[in-house]
């Protein structure tokens, strides 16, 4: 068996476009806008709110990598 390769970090791998699509935010979405809107998906998304790890890790790196553009 081999041994998996190193992944990069989800926010990594995600392009911008498909970060902006996750979020639902516009190419010109503020800081705040993009943090509004991870705050509405994550009330949903979290997995104590019937999300799951899978789907609030999607969500958490979209908002890293627009707010680290």
């Amino acid at each position: 068996i081999r041994p998996a390769a190193p992944r990069a970090p989800v926010a990594e791998r995600l392009t911008e476009a498909e970060a902006r699509a996750i979020l639902g935010v516009s190419a010109d979405a503020t800081a705040q806008e993009v943090q509004a809107a991870w705050r509405r998906l994550m009330a949903r998304a979290h997995p104590d709110q019937g999300g799951t790890e899978g789907l609030a890790a999607r969500v958490n790196a979209a908002r890293d990598r627009l707010l680290k553009s």
